[in-house]
C-alpha cells in the first residue's frame, strides 16, 4: 500500500517538506512522490534515492507539499482514483501533476528539471474538458459574437487565471480547455446566476463547472486564489512583462533560482537578446499601456510618410480596445509588388529623424509553392517581412472637449505626433515629455492583404478556432497568407475579410465581436 497522510496538519512536519529544505536540494519548488503500486518497495527506494542524489526533493509519504506524483506501469484511472482519495483526506485543494516515471528518469539523466510534456502525463479522463455540440451556442469562437463588454467577467477572469497557471506549469491542454470555457462564457447574452443556465453550453468541462459553481456559492474560489498567490506565477508574470521574454525564458530563469528583474540583470549566467536588452532599458515606458489616441496618431504619422500606401492598424485596437501593449501596423501597396522596399524606405525616414530607438528586422520567407505543407505544421507564425521597433513618442497632451474648439483633442495629438516625426532628432533616451512605444510593422503583398488583416486582427482564441474550423469542418488550410482547399488542391483568393468568411461558409463577424479581453491580473505579454 502507498503511504498517505491522514490530516492536513501533517504538512508541518511531513518528511517531504523536510527533504525539500535539506542542503543539496537544487529544485526547492519540486516535491515528488513516487507511487509504489506495481513498482515494489525496493525499486521505489532505489528511484527515490537516485532522485535525491540529483537534487530533487522526494517525499516518503503523500502530503500537501507534493507537487508531482510519478507512477510506473499504472493505469491513469487507478492513479487518479487513489490521488483524489488521499488528497481529500489531506485537505489538498490543488492536485499535483500526475506523471509517468519516464519524466523523472529523463530529469535525472539530464540533471535538471525538464518541462512536462503531454507524453509524460497520466490524464484524468473524467476531467477532460471536451466540447459538446449545442443547438443554440456554436462550438467555435469564430461562429459566436464576443463583445468587448460581456456579462460574465467574474467567471472568465477566474478561468483565465487558471489557464495562465496551467501555462506556467506547462500544461498546455488544460490551459486551452480553460480558455475555451472562458471564451464561450464571454459570448453568452445573459449573466450566469445559476449553474442550470449552463446546461448544454459547449466547451464547459467538469472542472470549469466546479469553479463556476463555487464562485456562485461563495463569491470566490480557493483554487483560483491559490493560483493568483502562487510565488512562481507571480514571478513568471513579472519576467514575462519584459519585452522579448516568453514562457520558456521566464521558466528557465525561475528554475535557475532568479526571483526578480534586478536578480536577472545582476546574474552573470543570463545572456540577454537584443530585444530583451531593449525591454529592460525601456521597461517603464513599455509597461505603460498605449492609448487609442496614441495608436491613432502614430498610424496617421506613418501614413504621412508613405502617402501612396495602405497603412492599417490591427490587433486589439482594430477590435475596439481602448489600450494595448503595442501598436501593430499592416503595410501594403495597391500595386502588386509595390510593397517591395516599402519597409526599408519607412525605416530610413524614421532613422533619419531619430525616432527609432530599437529595431529588429525580419525578411519575407513565404513561398507559395510550399505554402500548404508549411501550414500543416504546428507553427502559427506567418512569414511576412516585418520589423519590431521601439519609437519615440511625445506624451499625449490633455484633451479638452470645448464645444467651440475647431480641432478635437485627437486631432491635436495627431498634429503633434506628425510634427514630431518630421523633426530631425538624434537622441537615444526619451527626454521629458517623450516616451518609448512599441510599434510592429508587417508588410504584405496586396493579394494577401485580406488574409494578413484577418490574421493580425485577432483575438488569439478567435484565430485559433477559425483555423480549426477551416481544417475540421471544411478540409481547408487557413493562414495569414492564404486559404488552401485540400479537396480541390487549389488556393482560394479573396480581396476582403468578408470574402474569406464566404469561402468558409461563415457569417462575417465585425472586428468588435472577435474580442478576448483579459482581466488585469490575467494579462500576459502576448499578442492578444
Amino acid at each position: 500500500m502507498d503511504p498517505a497522510c491522514s490530516t492536513k496538519r501533517r504538512r508541518v512536519g511531513d518528511p517531504g517538506a523536510q527533504r525539500a529544505d535539506r542542503p543539496g536540494t537544487k529544485f526547492p519548488e519540486v516535491m515528488i512522490f513516487v507511487r509504489e503500486s506495481k513498482m515494489g518497495s525496493s525499486r521505489r527506494a532505489m528511484i527515490s534515492a537516485l532522485a535525491r542524489e540529483k537534487g530533487f526533493g522526494v517525499a516518503d509519504s503523500f502530503s500537501t507539499s507534493v507537487t508531482h506524483v510519478v507512477a510506473e506501469r499504472n493505469q491513469p484511472k487507478d492513479v487518479w482514483i487513489w490521488l483524489k482519495k488521499v488528497s481529500a483526506k489531506c485537505g489538498l485543494e490543488v492536485l499535483p501533476e500526475v506523471l509517468d516515471i519516464s519524466w523523472l528518469t529523463d530529469c535525472m539523466e539530464s540533471g535538471c528539471r525538464l518541462p512536462v510534456e503531454d507524453r509524460h502525463r497520466l490524464k484524468d479522463e473524467s476531467e477532460e474538458e471536451v466540447c459538446t455540440k449545442s443547438p443554440s451556442i456554436p462550438i467555435y469562437a469564430c461562429q459566436r459574437k464576443t463583445p468587448v463588454n460581456h456579462l460574465n467577467h467574474h467567471f472568465t477572469c477566474a478561468l483565465e487565471a487558471l489557464a495562465e497557471g496551467a501555462e506556467f506549469s506547462e500544461s498546455d491542454g488544460r490551459a486551452l480547455a480553460f480558455r475555451r470555457a472562458a471564451s464561450v462564457l464571454k459570448s453568452l447574452p445573459f449573466r450566469v446566476a445559476k449553474i442550470e443556465q449552463l446546461r448544454g453550453v459547449p466547451c464547459l468541462g467538469k472542472h470549469s463547472i466546479r469553479i463556476i459553481q463555487e464562485l456562485l456559492d461563495l463569491g470566490a474560489c480557493k483554487e483560483v486564489e491559490q493560483i493568483r498567490s502562487n510565488e512562481m506565477n507571480k514571478v513568471m508574470k513579472v519576467f514575462m512583462s519584459v519585452w522579448g521574454v516568453g514562457l520558456k525564458t521566464a521558466t528557465r530563469w525561475y528554475r535557475d533560482g532568479l526571483r526578480s528583474l534586478s536578480e536577472v540583470r545582476a546574474s552573470p549566467s543570463v545572456k540577454l537578446t537584443r530585444m530583451q536588452q531593449a525591454g529592460f532599458e525601456y521597461y517603464r515606458d513599455l509597461a505603460r499601456p498605449v492609448s487609442h489616441v496614441e495608436a491613432d496618431t502614430i498610424t496617421a504619422a506613418i501614413r504621412a510618410l508613405l502617402p501612396n500606401s495602405f497603412i492599417t492598424i490591427t490587433g486589439g485596437f482594430r477590435r475596439g480596445k481602448d489600450a494595448g501593449h503595442d501598436v501593430d501596423l499592416l503595410l501594403t501597396h495597391p500595386d502588386e509588388g509595390g510593397e517591395v522596399g516599402l519597409l526599408s524606405k519607412l525605416l530610413e525616414h524614421l532613422n533619419e529623424q531619430g525616432s527609432v530607438m530599437f529595431q529588429d528586422y525580419r525578411d519575407n520567407t513565404y513561398k507559395e509553392t510550399n505554402a500548404a505543407g508549411f501550414n500543416e505544421s504546428k507553427s502559427t507564425m506567418d512569414r511576412f517581412e516585418r520589423c519590431f521597433t521601439i519609437l519615440r513618442l511625445p506624451l499625449s497632451p490633455r484633451v479638452t472637449s470645448h464645444k467651440d474648439d475647431k480641432v478635437t483633442g485627437r486631432q491635436e495629438v495627431n498634429e503633434a505626433v506628425t510634427s514630431h516625426y518630421t523633426t530631425n532628432l538624434r537622441k537615444k533616451i526619451p527626454e521629458p515629455g517623450e516616451r518609448a512605444v512599441r510599434v510592429d510593422f508587417v508588410v504584405c503583398p496586396y493579394s494577401q492583404y485580406a488574409f494578413a488583416l484577418l490574421g493580425w486582427t485577432g483575438s488569439q482564441q478567435f484565430e485559433r478556432d477559425l483555423r480549426r474550423y477551416a481544417s475540421h469542418e471544411k478540409a481547408m488550410i487557413l493562414s495569414s497568407h492564404h486559404l488552401f482547399d485540400k479537396q480541390q488542391n487549389t488556393f482560394l483568393h479573396a480581396n476582403t475579410e468578408e470574402g474569406i468568411f464566404t469561402h468558409l461558409g461563415l457569417p462575417y463577424l465585425e472586428p468588435s465581436y472577435r474580442n478576448a479581453i483579459l482581466c488585469h491580473d490575467c494579462q500576459a505579454n502576448g499578442n492578444e
